[in-house]
C-alpha cells in the first residue's frame, strides 16, 4: 500500500460538488459490497463525512476591494477607443454653436428682411461638430489631471 508524502494539516481545496456526491456513493456501495473488515474500517466515516460537508452552504470569503474608489468618482478607462465603446457612445454628441455676423447684411445699416443667409437677424448661428480627435485629447487632458495617484489622497 502506497504511503506517499501526506500533509497532516488541515488544507482546504476546492472540490465540485458533483464529484464529493460521487465519492460518497461510490465508498457506499464498496461497504455494501462486502470488502475485507480492514479496509471497510477506513472507510467507514467517509460518506457521512461528505455529505455531512455537501450540506453546509458554501462559504462565502470576501475581500478587500482590489480598488477602492472614493466618492465622487467613477471607473472609467484612460483611453478612448472604438473597442471599449467611447467611439459609439460619443462621437457626433459634441457642437459648437458659432453665432457670425450675416456677410450679406453685414455693410447695410438694417439687415435685409427674407435675406437667404440671416433671415432677416443680421447674425446667423453655425453649428459645428466637435472631431473625434479632439474629444480625445480633451478626454486625455481630464485622465491625466483627475487620475486617482498611488499612494497620495488624491
Amino acid at each position: 500500500m502506497p504511503t506517499g508524502n501526506r500533509s497532516s494539516t488541515k488544507e482546504m481545496v476546492n472540490l465540485p460538488r458533483e464529484l464529493a456526491q460521487m465519492a460518497a456513493d461510490a465508498i457506499d456501495d464498496l461497504l455494501a459490497d462486502g470488502v475485507s473488515a480492514v479496509s471497510a474500517a477506513a472507510w467507514l466515516d467517509i460518506p457521512e463525512t461528505l455529505r455531512a460537508l455537501l450540506a453546509k452552504p458554501a462559504e462565502q470569503h470576501q475581500r478587500e476591494p482590489a480598488v477602492s474608489i472614493p466618492d465622487g468618482y467613477c471607473l472609467m478607462p484612460r483611453r478612448l477607443t472604438a473597442e471599449n465603446g467611447a467611439k459609439a457612445l460619443l462621437l457626433g454628441e459634441f457642437k459648437l454653436n458659432v453665432v457670425r455676423e450675416c456677410p450679406e447684411c453685414r455693410d447695410l445699416e438694417e439687415p435685409v428682411e427674407g435675406c437667404d443667409v440671416c433671415d432677416g437677424e443680421g447674425e446667423f448661428a453655425q453649428s459645428h461638430t466637435i472631431p473625434w480627435d479632439q474629444i480625445k485629447f480633451i478626454y486625455s487632458v481630464a485622465v491625466k489631471g483627475l487620475a486617482l495617484q498611488p499612494n497620495t489622497g488624491r
